[in-house]
């Protein structure tokens, strides 16, 4: 058990600013989503490179949130994106809970 006088221990601060991260990461990741449900092969590069500036910001100091990031990158880029630049594309649920999966998954590989 963490000793709470200790140097290390986190702060509630630190605490809420993770859990702030978190949140933001969250709807960051909701926003590229919907780009790639709506947007044309130019709307799709652009999310795919904003999620990786994010998870090239996030990598080091917060993994997992990093991992949701590249779970949104490795959707954008599946095979259902493979078409003619200028057509609309929707993500369906089904994509949308695999890229969430494929997080989940390279999360707790990490933790082990």
């Amino acid at each position: 058990m963490p000793d709470p006088t200790s140097s290390t221990a986190p702060s509630p601060v630190a605490d809420d600013a993770n859990a702030a991260l978190a949140k933001l990461n969250r709807l960051f990741v909701q926003a590229l989503v919907q780009i790639g449900k709506c947007g044309d092969a130019d709307d799709i590069d652009t999310a795919c490179r904003l999620a990786a500036q994010g998870w090239s910001a996030l990598r080091r100091d917060w993994p997992r949130e990093a991992e949701r990031l590249n779970g949104v990158m490795h959707s954008l880029t599946g095979p259902r994106h493979t078409r003619q630049p200028g057509k609309g594309a929707e993500m369906t649920a089904t994509e949308t809970a695999s890229a969430t999966e494929i997080s989940t998954e390279r999360i707790q590989g990490h933790e082990r």
